[in-house]
């Protein structure tokens, strides 16, 4: 098996391969000119003051953010210390974690875990990283609020010269719901795409599609 991914993210990638169907003749200039915008991070915080149960931490991170209209990297530290400090006490001392371009820490994959880790993540996240890292994520990655990822990995992308200025977010969403259908990710881009390449595999999550396992050739 040459790729590995779930069907989540599958299904995220085909939904926004179809929504953007209707701009693939625009320039990407033109596709974020016309794109539909999301709620404005604001406004999201506010809703979570008032409809969560929310630990005394993560009240104060959003009460912050409120008013700067960010949330601090520190503040992020701060919540994912305080998850592996739970970690840790429950027994997952070797935990190791890549830092992403976002600031975001993501699992590598030789830390030490077993058939308990997701269970016993999930209560840890509890009042520390389980509503700052998902707002901290959306502030990191989509400051513009598009609604279509596809525009978002494409301004990744071309930020780190990976495609020239004529690549559209209509062909990367195409492209997306080839490799969602089981094409390559190498034959269905029309950009190297490799697993050493973390710029690239960083842009592509933006995008909807999480690539994992070895892709770099079949078999």
């Amino acid at each position: 098996m040459w790729m590995r991914y779930s069907a989540l993210t599958i299904t995220i990638g085909v939904f926004f391969s179809v929504a953007a169907c209707g701009i693939a003749d625009k320039s990407f200039e033109s596709e974020k000119n016309s794109a539909e915008k999301i709620a404005p991070l604001t406004d999201i915080w506010r809703e979570e003051l008032a409809g969560h149960d929310l630990s005394e931490f993560e009240r104060s991170v959003l009460e912050r953010a409120v008013k700067t209209g960010r949330i601090d990297q520190n503040d992020y530290e701060q919540a994912h210390a305080k998850y592996l400090q739970c970690m840790t006490a429950a027994g997952y001392d070797q935990l190791k974690y890549n830092k992403m371009p976002d600031g975001l820490y993501k699992l590598s994959d030789d830390s030490v875990t077993d058939a308990n880790y997701f269970d016993k993540s999930v209560e840890c996240s509890e009042g520390t990283t389980r509503v700052i890292e998902a707002d901290f994520r959306d502030q990191q990655d989509n400051p513009d609020r598009y609604k279509d990822p596809g525009i978002v990995a494409v301004q990744c992308l071309r930020d780190a010269g990976k495609v020239d200025k004529d690549y559209t977010a209509a062909e990367f969403n195409k492209s997306v719901k080839e490799v969602a259908a089981g094409a390559n990710p190498q034959d269905a881009f029309a950009f190297p795409v490799s697993g050493s390449d973390s710029q690239v595999i960083y842009c592509l999550s933006l995008g909807g599609l999480s690539l994992s396992g070895d892709f770099d050739s079949e078999g």
